[in-house]
């Protein structure tokens, strides 16, 4: 029967997929967000309609910095700087906080404050971005409609990618929306399809992207650009067109270099901090190789891409190779099956370019694992050092795939149609693949129970988890490995019915998209209610607002460190045994004190200046061993000392204060104040000055080591003061009576864009103490200000405006020249 025929036969309007294919573009449009907007209704109900919100410790940490800077901008000082935590660093080139920088957090901001849309919009706007995105990507890889917006909906629900939002990452999910956008407009652009808008959409999606705020996402999306240049030059050489290979190269140059433009109000500080951060403050200009690759995919655990429970679903049930994790990289059943048969089926040659992207991007996460990739990458590409955790790569493989599914899908069905399929695919075959999944599954339910206990007690052997632990671990593996042969038995059965023609093309189309859904959101389940399946209300991670209100509640403690109206700074010691203190520990990790205004030494941010980390690591170091390392807690204006348990016998220099509970605060009698002068200084080479703050001779209240020699020579202090005035985030001023020349000792991190104001007259800060700043003064009564102004702000936000401006003109003066051409 021919396929016209067959439609006749069935009754009129059955095929809802077919008329959606066929349908005019602005219905496919609408259906495709619809659909897309129920998923997400459905996965997150509570974001949508409880107005419930992700609260997690990266969300709160990010949280802490908001709440600082939008004080700040109430006030009207844009927020460049953050004092509360590492005794400063900044806030704007570091990416801590960044408002009115995002043109999409313009749109966001007034659908949730304007038509009270969910808090959540922003990261539920960007899936959806992101689902559409993939749904363009596959039709102008020529899949139809239906199965593009299949497609889309996969790529949003992969776990992978969920677990981001959920887990705090905001920027980074945010970031990948626009990778299949990038990759849509410029394959357009080498196949010569309205180049000229094409490049102006592409780079003005690519300076988005890198504006959101996560380099990390928008360097891989780099490189899939730049493969993607080689694998199309490489098909034009074989053709001997070089002429298309070097215009191709000038599109792709262009396109960069204006993204980066449109960016460059961005990216610009952040370059000039990264080379002052620990992302690129050490020897090397970057990372450690160890701290880098500490989240390697083993190889092994690529069972996890389509076996979700293969090494555990997380938190304690985890026993892969990483140092934690709280999901599996997934790729769901129906886009394994369908990239295998898309790689057998599919005679378009784009098929090639993703299946080598998906084996590029999983070498690349193997990072130590296997460094055949990683390591040269980290050793010769520009930037490619300051990243760390080689396994987020998977999101282009995840791309890539969903991608490759998706023709997968569609040569599947025009092979059935044409009666056109390998002899392997074929009925009799498919057959015994479904026949031969049923006996598996069967055989695999009989022996569950063994199946189990093996898994539990290997993994407890292995010293991976504990034995409650490892027995609820093979419970899980156990149940999930039967649900996973299920659901590929059940796909074979589909295909069998597929290759027989028992299903019309758009009810397979429909049992494909149930399938793929519901499989996905069995995964996404635990990645978003965690609590269920532990039982653990602690594990909740999606709440109301009011949890994160109650957050930034002061407790107790903060409550009788306020009580002290002078500038001080807390030590939290990390709730460890000491010997094993560690900055990554909380509560010294905790950045909640900055919301009730207090000074902590301590904190969380991916990438801290190098010189207050060398300090942290001197100071760690002491303790573990044992030492007080007194001077350094001083030096930094550290004046308590907050402990969740005992911390030091009787001791008239840290005397306890207060207690309550299991919470000991002592105070640090010989804490300097946040300003403070000297009168004697020595200069020594910097890399000597951390061990040499723990030395016993030296006093930071009398002393100051220096880099430099100071162009005053200090005398004495004696009859002179110093006093802060006036502390601001961007601004410190200071009234000083000086009797005799001395050195003014800010505790405050030096950083390059502080500048020194002294009754008017610029002088420049020199570096204490390896990390502070200083300023020597002559006498006199003097108005000291310290303003921090960025070198390279100014400059580059002109030219993010002067390039967005020049990018959105281009194609309008170009559609108009061909117009008049034209006529």
């Amino acid at each position: 029967m021919r396929k016209d025929e067959s439609r006749a036969a069935q009754p009129r309007g059955f095929d809802l997929i077919e008329r959606l294919d066929g349908s005019a573009p602005w219905k496919r449009g609408l259906t495709l967000v619809v659909f897309l907007a129920v998923v997400l209704c459905a996965l997150m109900p509570e974001l949508v309609f409880q107005n419930r919100i992700f609260l997690v410790p990266d969300a709160t940490a990010w949280e802490s910095f908001a709440s600082v800077g939008r004080v700040s901008l109430e006030e009207g000082t844009y927020p460049l700087w953050n004092p509360y935590l590492f005794c400063g660093m900044p806030s704007y080139p570091s990416q801590a906080y960044t408002p009115y920088v995002y043109p999409i957090s313009f749109i966001t901001h007034l659908l949730h404050t304007c038509f009270k849309t969910p808090e959540m919009t922003w990261l539920l706007l960007h899936y959806l971005m992101a689902g559409v995105g993939v749904y363009l990507l596959c039709r102008s890889l020529g899949v139809r409609p239906s199965v593009s917006i299949l497609a889309g909906a996969a790529f949003m629900l992969m776990p992978n990618y969920l677990a981001a939002g959920a887990n705090g990452h905001g920027s980074q999910a945010s970031s990948i929306a626009y990778m299949p956008y990038a990759l849509y407009f410029m394959r357009n652009i080498y196949r010569r399809r309205l180049r000229i808008p094409m490049a102006s959409l592409c780079a003005i999606a690519l300076g988005f992207q890198m504006l959101r705020g996560h380099i990390q996402i928008a360097y891989y999306t780099y490189l899939l650009i730049g493969l993607l240049f080689v694998f199309e030059a490489v098909h034009l050489l074989r053709k001997g067109d070089r002429r298309s290979v070097l215009v191709n190269l000038a599109f792709t140059v262009v396109v960069c270099i204006a993204a980066v433009g449109i960016a460059s109000v961005l990216v610009l500080p952040v370059r000039e901090y990264a080379g002052l951060s620990v992302r690129g403050g050490g020897a090397q200009g970057g990372l450690d190789y160890g701290y880098a690759t500490g989240w390697s995919l083993h190889p092994r655990e690529m069972m996890t891409f389509v076996f979700p429970w293969a090494y555990g679903f997380g938190k304690a049930t985890y026993w892969g190779e990483m140092p934690f994790t709280d999901y599996p990289n997934y790729l769901g059943a129906v886009t394994v099956v369908f990239c295998i048969l898309a790689i057998a089926l599919v005679r378009d040659r784009w098929r090639w370019f993703l299946v080598i992207t998906a084996l590029i991007a999983t070498i690349i996460s193997y990072g130590r694992f296997v460094p055949i990739l990683y390591k040269p990458m980290f050793e010769l590409l520009p930037f490619f050092n300051k990243f760390r955790v080689p396994v987020m790569i998977l999101v282009v493989q995840q791309l890539a795939l969903v991608a490759l599914a998706g023709m997968g899908i569609e040569a599947f069905l025009q092979r059935v149609r044409d009666k056109d399929l390998p002899s392997w695919l074929r009925s009799g075959s498919v057959k015994w693949i479904a026949v031969g999944g049923v006996i598996v599954f069967l055989l695999v339910l009989v022996g569950s129970g063994s199946i189990q206990n093996g898994v539990g007690r290997r993994v407890a052997a292995a010293g991976r988890i504990s034995g409650e632990v490892a027995r609820l671990a093979g419970e899980a593996y156990t149940a999930d490995l039967i649900k996973t042969i299920a659901l590929y038995t059940l796909l074979a059965a589909i295909v069998y019915f597929a290759v027989r023609r028992n299903i019309l093309p758009g009810v397979l189309i429909l049992v494909l998209a149930f399938v793929a859904v519901i499989d996905l959101f069995i995964v996404a389940n635990p990645i978003l209610h965690p609590e269920k399946g532990w039982k653990a209300e602690g594990y909740r991670i999606i709440r109301s607002v009011t949890a994160r209100e109650n957050y930034k509640k002061p407790d107790e403690v903060i409550d009788f460190l306020k009580t002290d109206d002078s500038y001080f700074r807390v030590f939290p010691a990390p709730a460890a045994p000491l010997g094993r203190w560690s900055h990554s520990t909380p509560p010294f990790s905790d950045n909640r004190f900055m919301i009730s205004g207090v000074f902590s030494l301590g904190g969380y941010h991916a990438a801290k200046l190098r010189n207050y980390q060398d300090i942290m690591d001197t100071m760690f170091g002491s303790f573990n061993k044992g030492i007080i390392p007194l001077n350094i807690l001083s030096m930094l204006n550290a004046k308590y000392i907050l402990a969740t348990a005992p911390l030091f016998k009787e001791n008239p220099v840290l005397p306890l204060v207060w207690q309550q509970g299991n919470m000991h605060v002592y105070e640090n009698t010989r804490a300097l104040p946040r300003v403070f002068l000297v009168d004697t200084f020595r200069v020594m080479e910097s890399d000597r000055i951390p061990g040499m703050l723990l030395v016993s001779g030296f006093d930071p209240a009398r002393e100051v080591l220096l880099t430099e020699r100071p162009t005053v020579i200090p005398e004495s202090v004696a009859g002179s003061s110093a006093k802060i005035v006036e502390y601001g985030l961007n601004r410190i001023m200071v009234r000083a009576h000086i009797e005799r020349p001395c050195i003014l000792v800010f505790s405050e991190i030096a950083y390059p864009d502080w500048q020194a104001m002294v009754d008017g007259a610029r002088v420049p800060l020199l570096t204490a103490n390896y990390c502070l700043r200083a300023l020597p003064l002559t006498p006199g009564d003097q108005e000291i200000q310290c303003i921090i102004r960025s070198r390279v702000l100014l400059t580059s936000l002109i030219i993010s405006i002067v390039v967005f401006c020049v990018v959105v003109v281009v194609p309008v003066v170009h559609a108009v020249a061909v117009t008049r051409r034209d006529r």
